[in-house]
């Protein structure tokens, strides 16, 4: 592929071309909408000015690989047609139909009904030619004659020229000659004539036999089509009813397998509520012996704790008692030497207090026995 290449679109490139399909890009798309089987390499080059030549030419093998453009010719000459810049148009009717390649296009089975329609319309379109064919023959033949009665009519206004310039030549008489020239003329408009109403015969009979066969092939045509319109009315209301009654079976099976579905859950919601509500009583009773185990735990444990907190006070008071007792008696042992002491100057105390005390009796007893024996 260069510069001078022509390029066609193939089947598949048409359809993509014209919308049917959607497979390329938009870049790509529009090149593929230039190319019609005339325009050459460069022509897409100034046309798509835009894209550098490499990148087109990547373009156009890429399509063409895919299928959707085949090379068509190479031009021997750049210069032979003026190159002309084209906008991005779509392909005609015309463009589209010159040299495509529609090997990679398969088309759609047709149906049954399209083949009858195909079969019947082959077959006015048979009648048809030959009705036609029969008429063309007839007019050729009518022609044939009417060449070879000019042709005649020719020959006998020749033969009467020469006639007359030999009658002259003989000095013959016009008049005779005027007249004999009259009546062949007048012959050959009969013949003619009669030549006319012939092939006119001949093209009426033609005619009412193409109307009589193309009445007979509409009529054929008539009843096959009605014939086969009431197969297909009889074979559409036979389907219906094995719809209708597929669809009635298919509802019935569908209420049966809704009702089974719904019986089915409620029978398991049902269970599940019993499961949940035996589940919930064993948890109940669980959580309640589980709770007096913990009641009782926690009573053991405060009564242990009690008891031994008791415990713990009384060996405490018990060993404080005997701390204080035996504080007591250190206290007491080490004031007994103090108290003995103290006891000591008390009796001391005492003593010499008696002491006095009696010293100051007996003072007194000798100053009043003083006093009485001076008041004596």
């Amino acid at each position: 592929m260069n510069r001078r290449s022509i390029l066609t679109k193939t089947g598949k490139g048409l359809m993509e071309a014209t919308g049917k399909t959607s497979a390329l890009s938009r870049d790509l798309r529009n090149i593929l909408k230039e190319i019609d089987g005339k325009v050459s390499v460069s022509e897409l080059l100034r046309t798509f000015s835009k894209m550098t030549e490499p990148e087109l030419l990547e373009a156009l093998k890429s399509m063409e690989r895919e299928g959707y453009l085949r090379e068509f010719v190479g031009k021997r000459e750049e210069a032979s047609r003026p190159s002309v810049p084209r906008t991005p148009t779509a392909p005609s009717s015309a463009d589209s139909g010159e040299d495509l390649d529609f090997t990679a296009f398969t088309p759609a089975k047709p149906s049954a009904k399209t083949s009858e329609d195909a079969r019947l319309q082959a077959q006015a379109q048979e009648i048809a030619r030959q009705a036609q064919a029969t008429r063309g023959r007839e007019e050729a033949a009518a022609r044939a004659r009417a060449e070879a009665a000019a042709r005649a009519r020719a020959e006998a206004e020749h033969k009467a020229r020469l006639s007359a310039r030999a009658g002259l030549s003989a000095q013959a008489d016009p008049a005779e000659a005027l007249d004999r020239a009259r009546r062949e003329a007048e012959e050959r408009q009969r013949r003619e004539a009669e030549d006319k109403a012939r092939r006119e015969a001949v093209t009426r009979a033609v005619i009412e036999a193409e109307q009589a066969g193309k009445r007979e092939a509409e009529g054929r045509i008539r009843r096959e089509i009605e014939e086969r319109t009431r197969r297909e009315n009889e074979e559409k209301a036979r389907r219906e009813a094995d719809v209708r009654a597929r669809r009635e079976a298919e509802e019935k099976v569908r209420r049966d397998a809704d009702e089974r579905v719904r019986r089915e859950a409620e029978e398991r919601t049902r269970k599940e509520i019993e499961e949940r509500m035996r589940r919930e009583e064993i948890e109940r009773r669980m959580r309640e012996e589980r709770e007096q185990a913990d009641l009782k735990a926690r009573l053991e444990a405060e009564a242990r704790v009690r008891i031994e907190a008791e415990a713990r006070a009384k060996v405490e008071a018990e060993m404080r008692a005997e701390r204080e007792s035996e504080e007591r008696a250190r206290r007491e042992e080490e004031e007994r030497p103090r108290r003995e002491e103290e006891l000591r100057r008390r009796m001391e105390e005492e003593e010499r207090a008696r002491r006095e005390t009696e010293d100051l009796e007996r003072s007194l007893r000798e100053q009043e026995e003083n006093a009485r024996r001076e008041a004596e």
